[in-house]
């Protein structure tokens, strides 16, 4: 059995996004719950991250080219 990493990424970031809605509920319902609001700020970053994670491989290929201003373009 072969990992699918694309599932893997997609699994991170809808269980991310519906734990962002349920802190966003009950920060919404207790405004003075301060806590809920850092988990919810925590749980969109979160899955920020995981749409980021299919694109971390390009981060090599642009630092080997020698980055963005170098004008080369990567191979």
């Amino acid at each position: 059995m072969k990992l699918d990493f694309f599932t893997l990424y997609i699994t991170i970031v809808l269980l991310s996004f519906a734990l962002a809605a349920i802190w966003a509920a009950i920060a919404w319902q207790h405004r003075t719950f301060r806590v809920a609001r850092l988990w919810f700020t925590a749980c969109l970053l979160i899955a920020a991250g995981g749409i980021l994670l299919p694109f971390q491989h390009a981060s090599r290929v642009i630092v080997k080219s020698g980055g963005w201003r170098s004008g080369r373009i990567p191979v």
